[in-house]
């Protein structure tokens, strides 16, 4: 009896095994297949491409060799097509075991350019294969660094990780210096941060930030350099901003303190920057449309305007400074394009859109000739503690600084640039881009003088 046990208890066991392994030799086989079809896929794309797979097959294990191009790949001019050109070796172990399907290293090497000593940018990682398909990696690199003529660069090593999903990505690389120096300039950045965490791929949801401690010049000196990004949806809409900060700088007898400029988009048709977007990849940026591609991109275009959005400096920011003296800035502008009952009506932007702004500076910066020359030139006008201007343009009046503009060749402007934006959204084939607006100078001058 215990005998019978016992060898029911190894079959099971057996059986177990058996299914393990096989599993783990199925799941393989499919991992390597989907990367030969990833591969495949890049063969056309503009901004990155893998090319050369070479793969060795083993049970449970497989290893490695492709070729990375990443650049403006579409671009005929071969002087500034390739950006990064690079080796990658890889090994993966199939077997399957508790939290990951798979196990990976991986290193790449880029291919110096030519007439430029050092050897190339060189990094590596190792990670695992989540049960729900995301990508997990930690990545490294050897110190980079080079030179060419009496230029010369060194990039300290850097770490990070990345997470990636079929449609999401989670990138943190950092970087403790980088300095470049030739030419009789220097260029010294500190704390170089860069992070991604996109939540849709396909319709650019998430956001990233690229942040320096420190920056320092052969004649400038500056710290907490930001740019971050965010774009979400919000029901059919989509939102986007972006900001632009430095904490400080000094320069030729100059400084700035907390500057901050956000600008953003709002209420973008999400449909429309979908289609726009599949397009332009579909595409190759838009540069080669089939007749019915084209249709879809113009008619795109046309609802993104017609179903309204705004868009602006939502925050200009900071203090500025001159031989001691000081001055506040603080400002916005708003442009919002008012939704069109009908999506496919013709542009009227002469009666949809709308902006005004608003900016005013305080403090002794600003010397009082400026002031005063500007106060008489009706640019600006005085405030408690500084200048101010602003306007505003709604229902085809104009306003600066609180006083009516009346003048003919801005309704005359927006008539000729609705003309010119129709006639290329209405074109039933393919066209050039959008003709260049007429200056409002050049309008102004030979506009008819008012009765």
């Amino acid at each position: 009896m215990a005998q019978n046990s016992l060898i029911r208890v190894a079959g099971g066991i057996a059986l177990f095994a058996a299914v393990w392994l096989g599993a783990s030799v199925y799941l393989g086989r499919n991992a390597e297949r989907e990367l030969a079809e990833r591969v495949q896929k890049t063969a056309t794309d503009c901004g990155l491409r893998v090319n050369n797979l070479q793969q060795q097959s083993g049970l449970l294990s497989a290893s490695g060799t492709l070729e990375l191009q990443v650049g403006d790949l579409c671009d005929t001019d071969p002087s500034g097509k390739y950006w990064v050109v690079a080796d990658v070796q890889y090994n993966i172990n199939h077997l399957i075991l508790p939290g990951s399907v798979m196990r990976f290293n991986w290193t790449l090497r880029q291919r110096p350019e030519s007439g430029h000593g050092g050897a190339g940018l060189q990094l590596s990682g190792s990670g695992h294969s989540a049960f729900s398909g995301t990508l997990f990696s930690e990545i490294a690199s050897a110190e980079f660094s080079g030179e060419a003529g009496d230029e010369s660069w060194r990039l300290e090593p850097l770490t990070g990780h990345v997470e990636a999903g079929e449609q999401s990505l989670n990138l943190s690389l950092q970087a403790p210096r980088f300095t470049a120096r030739g030419g009789g300039n220097a260029l010294d950045l500190q704390g170089v941060g860069l992070q991604l965490n996109l939540r849709d791929l396909e319709q650019g949801l998430g956001s990233s930030s690229f942040t320096i401690d420190k920056v320092a010049t052969s004649n400038a000196s500056g710290e907490r350099l930001a740019v971050a990004s965010e774009t979400v949806r919000n029901g059919d809409r989509i939102d986007a901003k972006i900001l632009y900060a430095l904490g400080g700088l000094d320069t030729m007898g100059y400084s700035a303190r907390d500057l901050a400029v956000e600008i953003a988009v709002r209420g973008l048709y999400a449909d429309s920057v979908k289609t726009l977007a599949n397009l332009a990849k579909e595409s190759k940026t838009f540069r080669n449309l089939t007749l019915e591609e084209n249709k879809r991109y113009r008619k795109a275009l046309k609802q993104a305007i017609n179903r309204g959005f705004s868009t602006g400096i939502t925050k200009l920011s900071g203090n500025v400074g001159n031989a001691g003296e000081q001055s506040g800035l603080n400002g916005q502008l708003t442009i919002e394009v008012k939704a069109n009952a009908d999506p496919d009506a013709d542009i009227q932007l002469a009666k949809m859109l709308q902006s005004s702004g608003q900016v005013s500076v305080t403090g002794n910066a600003i010397g009082e000739e400026q002031k005063n020359q500007w106060l008489q030139m009706g640019i600006a006008k005085a405030s408690a503690d500084g200048i101010q201007a602003g306007f505003d343009y709604s229902a085809g009046i104009l306003k600066t600084n609180d006083r009516i503009v009346d003048e003919p060749w801005l309704q005359q402007t927006l008539a000729d640039t609705d003309t010119q934006i129709n006639r290329f959204l209405n074109e039933t084939e393919i066209a050039a881009p959008i003709p260049e607006m007429p200056d409002a100078n050049d309008q102004q001058a030979v506009s008819p003088a008012p009765p």
